[in-house]
């Protein structure tokens, strides 16, 4: 699962005694298909409708239970996480789970090939909060969505179960690059054109490394689900819906 480090780092604040005797560490994981009908109006300018899949889009919950705490992680493949649609997701797994809605995340991987949540989720996000949906709403892909994103949480919170955890970090040099450069004139340029002969250097680093989180079931050696990240905005084009590289890298690891 691609996620900011951060909420690596959230997980670890907010479970801060995982390792306790006393109140076994839980987690659950879970994963949804969320891509739209071949057809559907693909992100990007002009909108344009998709022409086919070249892979899924995957909604994937990781859920953490120990004691009386409990949060939960929504990673989308999708361009990002409109802010009706992450409240709606949230409202709904909180109420069929019990996890505080304050705990629920709800990020998106920032993949160009997915569909385009625009004005007509707004108007959808309107009708569902008020409890208006008409028929081609509950028939239509937003529905699917919200339910889908949602169904991983609770998926995930049904399969909890007692919970190793294994943390590291990886390397992946020489993949990303910076897109902002200093130029010969003083001046910083964002994609200034490759090769440009009035490049002087890149303005800044770049971040090689791949933290992870491994999760396994007490006493078993396979891993049930892995939380990583890598810093890279990536974009393949096409009409065809794609989760992109993390997709790929969900494979390698799978």
């Amino acid at each position: 699962m691609a996620l900011k480090c951060l909420l690596v780092l959230a997980l670890w604040m907010l479970f801060p005694c995982a390792g306790a005797k006393a109140q076994p560490f839980e987690a659950g994981a879970a994963v949804f298909d969320i891509t739209p009908p071949v057809g559907f109006v693909k992100y990007g300018y002009p909108r344009e409708a998709s022409t086919g899949i070249k892979d899924p889009l995957l909604a994937k919950a990781l859920v953490f239970v120990q004691g009386d705490t409990q949060g939960a992680l929504l990673v989308c493949d999708l361009l990002g996480i409109p802010r009706d649609l992450s409240r709606i997701v949230r409202e709904q797994a909180s109420s069929k789970t019990g996890i505080p809605f304050a705990n629920i995340s709800v990020s998106a991987t920032h993949t160009h090939t997915s569909p385009g949540l625009t004005e007509e989720f707004r108007e959808f996000a309107v009708r569902y909060s008020a409890g208006k949906l008409t028929g081609e709403d509950r028939s239509g892909y937003f529905f699917r969505l919200v339910e889908g994103m949602t169904e991983a949480i609770v998926t995930a919170f049904q399969s909890r179960q007692a919970t190793e955890i294994i943390s590291g970090k990886g390397h992946a040099p020489g993949i990303a690059f910076n897109r902002r450069y200093l130029m010969t004139d003083g001046r910083v340029r964002f994609n200034p054109g490759r090769a440009n002969p009035r490049i002087v250097r890149p303005a800044g680093p770049t971040d090689p490394s791949v933290p992870f989180v491994f999760l396994k079931q007490a006493g078993e050696t396979g891993y049930k689900a892995v939380l990583t990240s890598f810093s890279s905005h990536y974009v393949r084009g096409g009409n065809e819906f794609s989760a992109d590289y993390p997709f790929y890298l969900s494979e390698r690891f799978r």
